[in-house]
């Protein structure tokens, strides 16, 4: 009877798995290839997303326009919305990047960085100087959106509210979740109880 009961519960017991999820994605189907937010020293956005799940963060990809007087490298940076304004990113970066370069960039992080169900994050691309240059810039999606944006630069943000373009991004993370038994399954796990009781009334 014991026995019949551990293999019930093993039917129906949930098992843990591993994967990569994707938390925010406008990145899909594609982005626009000339037209884009130009991106200064002082003067950055920041485009906000809500974590589905627990997660780690695994990588944030970027489409970032080339300068087309050379090459150079961006910075980008993470942040947790502000505890008291959730419409702006917090004081202090969760994570930073540099030496990001143009096109669609991927950066990953080096260590853990968590990220919590429900909570706002905001990605900001910053450049490594005060030229002015607006061949720098990260690239819109293609479909129209509104929705609340922060701008400015670490200390000095705001709210955008009601903007139509988004820049285009995809945020993906590594979470572990309980894997939910078919339906198939807990039909054995039924049985395996139904047979376990039989016996123990005999």
């Amino acid at each position: 009877m014991r026995n019949a009961a551990l293999l019930a519960l093993a039917a129906v017991a949930p098992a843990a798995s591993a994967g990569t999820v994707v938390l925010f994605d406008n990145l899909t189907p594609g982005y626009t290839h000339d037209r884009w937010i130009a991106i200064e020293r002082f003067s950055q956005i920041a485009l906000p997303f809500v974590a589905s799940v627990d997660a780690s963060l695994a990588s944030i990809e970027l489409p970032l326009a080339q300068n087309q007087a050379g090459t150079f490298s961006y910075i980008v940076r993470l942040y947790a919305a502000d505890a008291d304004d959730p419409g702006i990113p917090g004081p202090n970066p969760l994570a930073e990047w540099t030496g990001v370069p143009g096109g669609l960039a991927a950066v990953v992080p080096q260590g853990t960085v968590p990220l919590a169900a429900g909570a706002k994050y905001f990605v900001a691309v910053d450049v490594p100087d005060t030229r002015t240059n607006y061949d720098r810039g990260w690239h819109l999606q293609l479909e129209e959106y509104r929705g609340p944006m922060a701008g400015g630069y670490p200390g000095n943000w705001i709210r955008i509210e009601g903007q139509t373009w988004w820049p285009a991004m995809r945020v993906t993370g590594e979470t572990s979740v309980p894997a939910v038994p078919e339906p198939a399954t807990l039909g054995l796990g039924a049985l395996a109880l139904a047979a376990a009781a039989r016996r123990r009334r005999r």
